[in-house]
């Protein structure tokens, strides 16, 4: 899913199937349980905090219990590379999102060069990935 209506039309134009936001809203994809992850890649430091758990929340149903939610942002230098980013979403800041959304941490790393880079390297990226809890028994 992408809000710019070009890149959409991209893909599906090389066999990928891709929507717009309004798009996936009346397609048949979406439905509960229907995805395994989520990625969000190089969005959330486009938003505040809050506004990112709101986001995700709107889309976890679609997530199967057990499934991965995947957030990428881009380390110091690349944030200062735009003036649209908002908030510096850093490992302390994605964690808390995950766990503000009830999901667990499984893994932090920087990519693609270790974190040092960051701070001088534009394409650095935090990666989070968390997992959203499995299904209660009844």
């Amino acid at each position: 899913m992408d809000t710019n209506e070009h890149c959409v039309r991209a893909a599906n134009a090389r066999g990928f199937v891709a929507f717009t936001p309004d798009a996936f809203q009346a397609s048949e994809y979406r439905r509960p349980g229907r995805f395994d992850s989520i990625l969000l890649a190089h969005v959330a430091e486009h938003m505040t905090e809050d506004h990112v758990v709101a986001l995700v929340q709107e889309y976890e149903t679609l997530l199967k219990p057990d499934g991965r939610l995947i957030v990428m942002t881009p380390q110091e230098a690349g944030f200062r590379s735009d003036s649209t980013h908002v908030e510096l979403m850093d490992f302390a800041r994605l964690t808390r999102i995950s766990e503000r959304l009830g999901f667990t941490v499984e893994r932090r790393f920087s990519f693609p060069f270790p974190r040092w880079a960051g701070r001088l390297f534009t394409y650095n990226e935090f990666v989070v990935v968390s997992r959203k809890p499995a299904r209660a028994a009844a």
